[in-house]
């Protein structure tokens, strides 16, 4: 119960991202893309809190299905994303891939309430 509430919570934190970094290639402020920056870097810290949430209450990994494999790839790319950040230091990248890590998540979370599931 605990890792859906961190991973709704950071798909929300993720959709906020995305929409602070595309503010921030409207008005071309540094200081809001390092708000986004921050935010991704806090989406990212809840989304592996919902992974080890998941992990403690399934007493084993979580990832065998389509929800897990999903939240795992945007995860992936959100640390990818952030550590090309800190290297190259070029936030307008973040624009790019914050709404795809969103739309991932997006449909992980409509796998995570069965919205995939065939009966």
């Amino acid at each position: 119960m605990m890792g859906i509430v961190l991973f709704k919570t950071a798909l929300a934190v993720y959709l906020v991202c995305a929409v602070v970094y595309g503010a921030s290639l409207w008005v071309r402020r540094v200081l809001t893309a390092r708000f986004a920056t921050w935010l991704m870097v806090a989406a990212l810290v809840i989304h592996t809190s919902s992974f080890a949430s998941r992990w403690l209450t399934a007493g084993m990994s979580p990832a065998v299905g389509i929800h897990d494999a999903l939240s795992f790839f945007a995860w992936v790319m959100a640390a990818a994303y952030l550590a090309l950040q800190l290297k190259t230091k070029t936030r307008v990248l973040g624009a790019f891939v914050s709404p795809v890590i969103c739309l991932i998540m997006v449909v992980a979370s409509v796998e995570l309430g069965g919205g995939g599931r065939r009966t």
